[in-house]
């Protein structure tokens, strides 16, 4: 059976999103991060994306985003 795969769209330096990547990722899971900022999570796949700025910067990255959701594939 393969491993169910999650993607989290979340910055990747905030200790939120690394708890509950870390966490998801000891229980079996592999787990993506698709982030605008930099950090190295143990068991986790860290993409980063090039920041536009402002508010908006992940709504103006939204086709980087969506294929790198083709190539993950995510489950959820």
């Amino acid at each position: 059976m393969k491993p169910f795969i999650l993607c989290m769209l979340a910055s990747a330096d905030n200790i939120h999103t690394i708890r509950w990547a870390r966490h998801f990722s000891a229980r079996g899971y592999r787990v993506h991060v698709i982030s605008r900022s930099y950090a190295d999570i143990p068991g986790v796949a860290v993409h980063h994306i090039k920041s536009v700025g402002g508010g908006l910067g992940y709504a103006l990255l939204l086709f980087e985003v969506r294929n790198l959701l083709k190539i993950i594939k995510p489950d959820l």
